[in-house]
């Protein structure tokens, strides 16, 4: 019944259907009674479709991909920041810094855990003391401090005024700076989302005194007369694109010394507790804990 039913739909379509006159062509497909009839426009039609059969959940073909481009994130957050929108999830865009005390754990093998806590506090109220409105401290973490600026010019004169006021402290250790920009999400005065993880990644990529940053803060440098140096692509464990970074160089931020080599904090020359010559290279200490320190294992301090 089917099978004739067909031959017969097939000899009316063949007989009654002028393919020229319509400049289409239609073809048809007997289907069982609770099957819908595919049908297609020919690419005369401005737009061509094409109405399937329901399918079952799952047989339904996948949209592309998209993949971020390098950069993608700098320029979501700079994006972001000029236009003064909101970020994911309504959250606004800002510049997240992390400020960390370099060399803390050889000043706290060498000092002492009270001392180094002290120095850590110390650290703190200092940062605390050179904030201003656009500014905020998020919160501490051991050694390291976590800020929020308004935007990127804000966040520099925040880690000029850090760097500058650190630098007079005496017995101090060297800072390092990572800094992004882009959205976050604020949960009980606490941040999150990915670009408070990848200015924490920024920081444990820079040495001691050094400031690193992604391309928005540094186009905001270079647009405020600080030196900028481009260092590349760099790599992040469990971040899909690399990150260009930039090395900021504000000038002379830090009082004139060195550093010891020992618990790595910076002295000033004049203040310095002991110094020592060794393999053509001149030492000072901040105390003389420190100078014994290296004249029982010199090779474990000194520079190669």
């Amino acid at each position: 019944m089917v099978a004739g039913t067909c031959r017969r739909r097939r000899a009316r379509i063949s007989h009654g259907f002028d393919r020229g006159s319509t400049g289409a062509r239609l073809h048809r497909r007997c289907r069982v009674p609770d099957q819908r009839v595919v049908q297609e426009r020919t690419p005369k039609s401005p737009q061509p479709y094409r109405s399937h059969p329901r399918q079952r959940c799952g047989a339904v073909e996948p949209v592309d991909s998209y993949s971020p481009s390098p950069g993608w994130w700098e320029d979501r957050g700079r994006h972001v920041w000029r236009h003064g929108g909101c970020g994911m999830n309504g959250s606004n865009a800002v510049a997240v810094l992390f400020v960390d005390l370099s060399g803390f754990t050889a000043l706290t093998e060498v000092h002492g855990d009270t001392e180094a806590a002290d120095v850590a506090e110390h650290f703190a109220e200092l940062t605390r003391a050179v904030l201003t409105s656009p500014d905020r401290l998020v919160k501490t973490i051991g050694d390291a401090v976590l800020l929020t600026s308004t935007t990127p010019t804000s966040g520099l004169e925040l880690i000029r005024r850090i760097l500058e006021t650190c630098s007079e402290a005496d017995h101090f250790p060297a800072l390092r700076v990572g800094a992004h920009v882009g959205p976050i999400v604020e949960r009980h005065d606490d941040i999150f989302g990915t670009t408070v993880n990848l200015a924490a990644r920024i920081t444990a990529a820079a040495a001691g005194g050094q400031i690193l940053t992604s391309r928005p803060i540094a186009e905001a440098a270079h647009a405020a007369g600080i030196g900028v140096l481009d260092i590349g692509l760099m790599s992040f464990r469990n971040l899909m694109t690399p990150v260009a970074l930039f090395d900021l160089d504000f000038g002379a931020t830090t009082a004139s010394g060195g550093v010891d080599p020992v618990c790595r904090m910076r002295i000033r020359t004049s203040t310095a507790a002991g110094r020592l010559h060794h393999r053509g290279t001149d030492y000072q200490f901040c105390s003389l804990a420190c100078a014994a320190a290296f004249a029982e294992d010199p090779e474990r301090f000194s520079e190669p």
